[in-house]
């Protein structure tokens, strides 16, 4: 499924984990169902995450 919401393509993606073994000492395991942001901010500090989608 595709739709166009004000210019923002969303797009429904079929994933085999829903869960991303962190490597963080807070907690074992990370959860984030989204990938990609609206803001589109110029100094975004996770802009070099636009390689992973």
């Amino acid at each position: 499924m595709e739709e166009v919401i004000n210019g923002i393509l969303i797009r429904e993606v079929e994933t085999k984990n829903i869960m991303t073994k962190s490597s963080l000492p807070v907690g074992g395991y990370s959860v984030n169902p989204y990938v990609g942001c609206t803001h589109a901010c110029k100094y975004c500090y996770a802009s070099f995450m636009k390689r992973f989608t």
